[in-house]
């Protein structure tokens, strides 16, 4: 998607190249050159090497994590080509957070060589306004390389759409009160959290999307379902009342915005990157505070409700529109 939006914002005589794995290459784009690499790390490491050599790239991008700026480094040294990190995660609470202590420790130790890559590079763009803050605090050494900016939504794709329609086309109930989750079977999305409420919650119906195995398969209020396309999924954003997030780490909150471009109210936790979203729910990732938030919710008349939605997608359009970034973007990419 991001792929798709530069081809829009950027000069009709920019090159765009997109390097990825062959199970990735997915998507349909019009002016981009796709080159397939090895699904091996160290191959398509060396590969994305000769390809800088070759092609003599002026800018590299990641798409990913911010650890790939370590192949980034490798792949442009002694060349022409300059790379832009870009993150949109929280690396320097993952540690904090983290159950399992290998992935603690794999964090913490990736951490600690991260800043050596923001040297070498040319800038590095963070999505959430206050990881971005915290990182120029931490690094403030090259603080005038790093720069927030909000990724592009697509708020034709999610737009709002006619609640019982969507209930009826998903052969979802009419009348029960509809809570949506999207995301992984993780501690650090909360999913504990999550199955607590829907224990606690035996009127309400739950549609959990991306969860593909569940300690509760036998309850009577919890749909699970498998990840799917994004207009799939936009008419579950329409067809739910609430959009429910206890995740424990974000590192900028896309399944909120795209509720919220429904105009589906929104109720994630709140933590870094999360809570700088204006107008949504929050609350802290604990079972008492979710359920007081979600009481709060279905105590609001209709008509609130759906002030709340349309004020939701505004401040998102605000924000993630096309319109509002594309300037910011193209300058990103074009400046020296």
């Amino acid at each position: 998607m991001r792929v798709f939006y530069a081809e829009k914002y950027l000069l009709k005589d920019v090159e765009i190249f997109l390097f990825t794995p062959k199970e990735y290459n997915k998507y349909e784009l019009s002016r981009t050159t796709i080159i397939e690499g090895s699904k091996n790390k160290f191959k398509f490491l060396n590969q994305l090497r000769k390809l800088c050599v070759k092609e003599k790239f002026d800018i590299l991008f990641n798409l990913g994590t911010p650890q790939e700026s370590f192949a980034m480094v490798f792949a442009t040294i002694f060349t022409k080509t300059k790379f832009i990190i870009n993150i949109v995660s929280n690396p320097w609470s993952t540690p904090l957070v983290q159950k399992n202590f290998k992935k603690k420790l794999i964090s913490f130790i990736q951490n600690l060589f991260l800043p050596i890559t923001f040297i070498f590079a040319k800038q590095i763009v963070i999505g959430a306004e206050d990881i971005c803050f915290k990182t120029k605090k931490k690094l403030f050494l090259v603080k005038s390389k790093i720069k927030h900016m909000h990724l592009i939504m697509d708020e034709k794709v999610f737009s709002k759409k006619e609640k019982l329609v969507m209930r009826k086309k998903l052969n979802l109930p009419l009348k029960k009160d509809i809570l949506l989750f999207v995301g992984r079977n993780e501690y650090l999305k909360g999913i504990d959290i999550l199955y607590s409420l829907i224990e606690g919650n035996p009127s309400k119906l739950f549609v959990l999307i991306g969860v593909n195995e569940t300690k509760i398969k036998d309850s009577t209020n919890a749909i699970f379902l498998d990840s799917m396309g994004v207009k799939k999924l936009a008419e579950y954003y329409n067809a739910a009342d609430l959009f429910v997030f206890p995740s424990r780490l974000e590192g900028y909150g896309l399944v909120s915005r795209e509720s919220m471009l429904c105009e589906t109210p929104t109720l994630h936790s709140d933590i870094e990157s999360l809570r700088t979203i204006k107008v949504a729910l929050k609350a802290k990732p604990n079972v008492k505070d979710f359920q007081e938030q979600i009481d709060l919710f279905f105590s609001m008349s209709k008509k609130q409700r759906e002030n709340l939605g349309k004020k939701s997608r505004e401040s998102i359009i605000k924000e993630n529109s096309f319109d509002a970034l594309k300037n910011k973007k193209r300058k990103l990419f074009l400046d020296d």
